[in-house]
């Protein structure tokens, strides 16, 4: 017997995504750094490779201060996009 769901839910809330298709009430097309914590309940499908792709920028301010913490965060932010490149 199959289910069908109403409608759809929308959420910010990418861990209840989770655990709703961990429940069996749906599936959800997440992005991948949501997916740190792998929950047993789910199987996880890579989209195909032409997949839509989620541009992140960091914005400062051009002549402000740049301390360490935004330095290192420019620097994870790099490292992070060129895993996935």
């Amino acid at each position: 017997m199959s289910r069908r769901l109403a409608g759809r839910a929308r959420t910010a809330d990418r861990g209840q995504v989770v655990l709703d298709a961990a429940a069996g009430l749906g599936v959800a097309v997440i992005p991948g750094l949501a997916l740190v914590n792998r929950h047993p309940g789910v199987v996880v499908h890579p989209l195909a490779a032409d997949a839509p792709v989620r541009h992140v920028s960091a914005v400062r301010p051009r002549d402000g201060y740049r301390s360490r913490a935004v330095t290192t965060m420019l620097e994870s932010l790099g490292a992070a996009a060129a895993e996935f490149a």
